[in-house]
């Protein structure tokens, strides 16, 4: 049977066929074909693409339709385009002419990459402002393919012209179009350019996504990748050559604070053989710490003056919540704290790297659970490791050769069997947790702290929806206290309520505010939810339990160590949100908000409160975890 006739067999056009139904069909059929999609995707999400743009629906509209039916022959053309994608293996975006990046709609076709940059998200996010002030006055896209980096730059940068270059003119051809779309003509110049050839700056920040994968990553990329554009992927035998015309010749069109930001993929330790020495801050994105860096202009003067050297290096850092390893040599000569520590000839010297090492292999083996603070067996055998060696956690490069004393390394290992033993979170090990680069005291009497709702605040996502009146905040459910502790931080002209029901988890919270001096600005209430506060709130955020009864079952023991009282939300997750819906408006001012994470319980929230307005707000984890609802929604809803 041909693969035609296996996905006509797989999607039945019927007149009851809705489009839902049809979705999961096609997903299905997707999912079987075993194609490569991109990482931040799945079969479902192309499903929705391809039916939805089929069918000439904006993707949002989904819950509105989705149990609309599909006419038969809506069906038979979907058929086809399931078809080609499958048998033509290329991203589906070339098949629709059109991607979304960032939230932003784009032309694409086969002239281009498809766009999937992390600078984008830096961009988005106000990560790279304080890049730039207001003196910055000119930034430079270099491989800007189809143009979507330089056209999210003159959204968020108003006062800022764009020269947006590539040496491929078909791909300017695209980036003209995308330009012109967004009406960006007259922010943004497009040039033709092969590196730096034909830019004249200066320029206060320099963005580039370069090719950078090597001859051999190239050979083995699938198939929907190698049909894009060879000359924006491959990057020369070590996947460097774009990057070493871009260093040698980047001071001649900087300006005196300008800065490069660099993509280089999971190419980091290829990025740090073919240039030792160059310092450069590694820039958080949803990938992590180690796959866009950015260079300034004096760390790129002082990279070109220094003569060729050995190469001295750590081989790894941490910071804010997660530790990231660095693939790179061992140093050539060692600092003093390293020799005073070296042990006599006859020893077995065992380093930082190694013991890190090892109980990384320990905790993989042991099949521990992640999710607390790391993400990985490398990163929470570091963290343990400083930890038990009392060593800060942010200075695993510069201790990463450090002899260990065999009793320090008999206490690690102590660590580490404890927590493979126990199965608790490392965060009760350590009594500590961070969380947006801030730490908070943690123990068993309390979740570990890891809300989405703290990056809203972090990144000001929130910000657009207070006003000038917004005095007055209260975090329900506040646990260890973190939240109200980053609001008060963040908007230091409110007053924050922290409530919670657990006089034990306030206790805890007590701590953190205390421990960041915010005991005049932040009140600890036990409460049943909203039984004992008071209000008007101009804004409510709430980690409420929302894990339903059948994820629970199937909880890790490490989560399953936290208190079940801050997870458990009954058989849908909806227990307490329930009650808080109804009762939330007395306690709500005229302008106020209420910002609710659900977590992976979106399908049973949609059915639980049908009919109610909610904005879903754009979170590392996706667009369906974190809710905001308004005074207004709530009055409609409940009258309804």
């Amino acid at each position: 049977m041909s693969r035609d006739a296996q996905t006509a067999k797989a999607i039945k056009p019927t007149p009851e066929l809705t489009i839902a139904a049809l979705i999961d069909a096609v997903a299905a059929r997707l999912a079987q074909a075993k194609i490569w999609m991109d990482p931040s995707s799945s079969a479902f999400d192309e499903a929705c693409l391809l039916v939805l743009w089929t069918l000439d629906m904006p993707h949002e509209t989904l819950d509105n339709v989705a149990h609309a039916p599909v006419d038969p022959e809506q069906v038979v053309h979907v058929q086809r385009l399931v078809s080609e994608r499958i048998n033509r293996q290329m991203p589906a975006a070339y098949l629709i002419r059109e991607c979304w990046y960032q939230g932003v709609p784009f032309y694409i076709d086969e002239r281009t990459c498809v766009p999937r940059s992390l600078i984008g998200e830096l961009i988005v996010s106000g990560a790279l402002d304080t890049w730039l002030n207001e003196r910055s006055q000119r930034v430079l896209d270099l491989g800007t393919g189809n143009g979507s980096l330089a056209v999210l730059a003159a959204m968020m940068w108003r006062n800022v012209h764009i020269d947006a270059a590539d040496v491929s003119q078909d791909a300017l051809e695209v980036a003209r179009m995308n330009v012109q779309r967004h009406g960006q003509s007259e922010h943004i110049t497009l040039i033709k350019s092969d590196v730096l050839a034909h830019v004249r700056g200066p320029y206060d920040l320099i963005l580039c996504n370069p090719p950078h994968f090597s001859s051999a990553e190239y050979g083995e990329l699938p198939h929907e990748l190698r049909v894009e554009p060879p000359i924006a992927l491959h990057g020369g035998p070590d996947g460097m050559d774009f990057i070493r015309e871009l260093l040698r010749h980047g001071l001649e069109v900087l300006s005196a604070q300008g800065g490069l930001v660099l993509e280089i993929g999971h190419a980091r330790s290829a990025f740090e053989a073919a240039f030792p020495n160059l310092k450069g801050v590694w820039l958080h994105t949803h990938a992590g710490f180690d796959q866009v860096v950015l260079v300034s202009r004096d760390a790129l003067m002082r990279w070109r003056s220094v003569a060729e050297a050995p190469m001295v290096m750590g081989t790894g850092s941490l910071t804010g919540s997660g530790i990231h390893r660095q693939n790179s040599e061992s140093p050539a000569t060692t600092t003093s704290t390293t020799a005073s520590a070296a042990p006599s000839a006859a020893a077995v010297p065992i380093t930082v790297m190694a013991l890190v090492d090892a109980m990384a292999s320990r905790l993989h083996s042991a099949g521990v659970s992640f999710g607390h603070g790391t993400t990985n067996a490398f990163d929470e055998a570091a963290w343990l490791t400083l930890w038990a060696l009392n060593k800060p956690v942010n200075e695993l490069d510069q201790l990463a050769q450090m002899v260990v004393a065999p009793e320090q390394a008999t206490r690690v290992r102590q660590v580490i069997s404890e927590r493979i033993t126990r199965r608790i979170p490392a965060a009760y090990i350590t009594r500590e947790a961070w969380l947006q680069g801030v730490a908070f005291y943690v123990d068993e009497r309390v979740i570990i702290p890891r809300s989405f709702i703290a990056e809203l605040i972090a990144y000001g996502s929130m910000d657009a929806w207070l006003t000038e009146q917004t005095r007055h905040v209260l975090d329900l459910c506040t646990g260890n206290g973190s939240l109200a502790v980053l609001a008060a931080m963040v908007w230091p002209e409110v007053v924050v309520d922290a409530a919670d029901l657990s006089r034990d988890a306030l206790d805890v919270a007590r701590i953190n505010v205390q421990r960041h001096g915010l005991s005049q600005r932040i009140s600890l209430i036990e409460s049943n939810g909203l039984t004992q506060v008071r209000g008007p709130y101009d804004l409510i955020l709430c980690n409420p339990p929302y894990v339903n009864s059948t994820s629970m079952s199937r909880l890790p023991a490490e989560y399953l160590a936290e208190p079940r009282m801050a997870l458990e939300g009954g058989s849908d997750g909806m227990d307490f949100i329930r009650n808080l819906m109804r009762d939330v408006l007395g306690v709500m001012s005229e302008h106020a908000v209420l910002v609710l994470e659900i977590g992976n319980e979106r399908p049973h929230y949609d059915v639980a409160f049908a009919g109610l307005e909610t904005v879903w707000l754009d979170t590392t984890s996706g667009t369906d975890q974190v809710a905001l609802i308004t005074h207004e929604a709530l009055i409609q809803w409940l009258h309804r």
